[in-house]
């Protein structure tokens, strides 16, 4: 998992092509002027989905994790919290399905404050918990980039 401002974007391309040019939209595009939906970038190699919602309680959030992708989670606009736990570490809730690229499930991870202009990388080992309310439930907007772990 990594944790980073999207100043410091272009420190993180070398992890792989997919990455870097999630990186470099993140960097070059107003994204907050793109309408709520998915949009693909590269076929299903790299898939942008902008998304809007108000945060919850963690007692309502899901851990999931993928093994097709890696997450890209960019905080546009407010903040929220999010958790991660190596998948080794938790229970599986939810087998895995392969249509959908999740697994769901329980147990406990460290959890971390994402404010706007920060972003959450996500690799096929680390399950995480996103939408959750930093103290109360807010207003979010922010993108999520599926890009494929090879």
């Amino acid at each position: 998992m990594i944790l980073g401002k999207v100043e410091h974007a272009n420190r993180y391309g070398a992890i792989s092509d997919g990455i870097a040019k999630a990186l470099r939209i993140i960097s070059s595009e107003d994204l907050s002027a793109r309408a709520i939906g998915r949009y693909e970038i590269d076929g299903d190699n790299l898939v942008m989905l902008v998304q809007e919602y108000d945060t919850r309680k963690r007692s309502e959030g899901v851990w999931e994790a993928h093994r097709k992708y890696i997450d890209l989670q960019l905080v546009l606009t407010g903040e929220e919290s999010m958790g991660r736990a190596d998948i080794a570490d938790l229970h599986s809730r939810k087998p895995y399905d392969a249509a959908l690229d999740v697994e769901l499930f329980d147990g406990d991870g460290d959890y971390f404050r994402v404010p706007a202009g920060s972003f959450a990388i996500f690799f096929p080992n680390d399950a995480h918990m996103p939408c959750l309310a930093t103290e109360e439930s807010a207003k979010v907007r922010k993108v999520v980039f599926k890009i494929a772990a090879k």
